[in-house]
């Protein structure tokens, strides 16, 4: 993934753009890379000025949005009694959080996942199911008791106090430099950090320090022990070091009567400008931020789509037929699921009220309604997808 998308250039004649994608592990390599960038231009029979674009590289953020969805959807589906819709969401959110258990980000998801899974488990009388829930939530949760809208029956926190062991182990966490310890994901503050009352299994430790890589493993504590882990924590190439880049060369037909580059970050959406017109140096890289954006940077920025002149002419009736069909499908499906979501909200509001069929005929609407606006987003997702794969394959840098 691009981090910034080069938008407007403009000189007098075509020039090469090289634009970074960070990735390669090696800075060393920079050099090489753009050596492969001025090789394709050279092939292309030009002199090039060769722009290396550097705007930083930032981590993704961990999403949780799928697991919390399965999670909204299984406590709605039982709180109407719908059993088995319910067991199949918990299981779906799960999944989704397997990699992320015990991380800060995915602490309370987690909980509430297990929570809903001993309800559900509960009610259907499966003991087996049951007892892995209640056991994981021993092992990550031991010192915090369910909350009394979780709805437990006093049979199942009794088993819950059953599974807590009496003997505990503790965790002594050193690191250097200094820093902050995540201990299943519960915030166990900065190192030298003492753990205490840790139940034996698998736990995860957590630790970040600013301008270094973060530690990120899995404990197997016995029961009980005292267990302590000294850790050096590496530096951060990125922040120590300038970023690494792989340059991919472009050829561009350039629009006339501008004099400057613009950057648009596709994560912080901060504007850049490069000025052209005192000329750079091959390989020269900016930095520079304008927060606040000139009226005259927006307008040309806005220009690029009817100015900027490349190869394979203006963006044909079909791309743009394309694109409005697919953003008006991904409305209609929204309206869709948002209707949905109010019908099953006014069933569970009346639901005392209703007879059984009645129920059941809002319960089939609502589905019906989902399930047509889940379709028509993914086809409207679909044709956005196929336009953006379109243009970046055929008109972006």
């Amino acid at each position: 993934m691009l981090p910034a998308l080069a938008l407007l250039v403009a000189a007098e004649k075509p020039l090469v753009v090289a634009t970074v994608i960070f990735g390669e592990p090696d800075p060393t390599r920079r050099t090489e890379w753009i050596a492969r960038a001025d090789a394709a231009a050279q092939a292309l029979s030009m002199t090039p000025k060769l722009l290396v674009i550097s705007t930083g590289a930032k981590p993704a953020p961990l999403s949780l949005d799928g697991a919390k969805s399965h999670v909204e959807r299984a406590r709605n589906a039982f709180k109407t009694f719908r059993l088995a819709a319910a067991k199949t969401e918990v299981e779906l959110a799960t999944k989704a959080l397997e990699s992320s258990v015990g991380r800060p980000e995915a602490r309370e998801l987690d909980r509430q996942s297990l929570l809903l899974s001993a309800s559900i488990a509960n009610a259907q009388r499966d003991d087996p199911a049951l007892t892995k829930a209640l056991s994981a939530y021993a092992l990550r949760f031991t010192d915090e008791p369910p909350p009394q809208e979780a709805g437990w029956p006093p049979t199942v926190r009794s088993k819950l106090d059953e599974l807590l062991p009496k003997k505990r182990s503790t965790v002594s966490v050193r690191t250097a430099p200094t820093g902050r310890a995540f201990f299943d994901g519960r915030d166990a503050g900065d190192t030298p950090a003492r753990i205490e009352g840790v139940v034996a299994g698998s736990h995860r430790l957590v630790i970040r320090a600013e301008a270094h890589v973060e530690v990120d493993r899995i404990l197997e504590v016995t029961d009980p022990i005292e267990l302590e882990e000294s850790l050096l924590l590496d530096a951060d190439a990125l922040a120590a070091t300038p970023p690494s880049p792989i340059v991919r060369a472009s050829l561009i037909k350039l629009a006339a009567g501008l004099d400057a580059l613009v950057l648009l970050d596709s994560k912080s959406r901060r504007v850049s400008r490069l000025d052209l017109s005192k000329g750079l140096a091959a390989g020269e890289a900016t930095d520079a931020v304008f927060d606040d954006a000139p009226g005259g940077l927006e307008t040309a920025v806005s220009r690029l789509f009817t100015e900027l002149e490349r190869p394979g002419g203006e963006i044909p009736w079909w791309a743009w037929t394309l694109l409005a069909s697919g953003t008006a499908a991904v409305g209609a499906g929204t309206a869709l699921r948002l209707s949905a979501v109010g019908t099953q909200d006014d069933l569970l509001v009346r639901a005392p009220a209703l007879t059984q069929r009645q129920a059941f005929d809002m319960d089939d609407e609502a589905r019906s309604l989902g399930t047509g606006g889940s379709v028509l987003i993914g086809v409207g997702a679909a044709a956005v997808a196929g336009f953006a794969t379109w243009f970046l394959t055929e008109r972006a840098f």
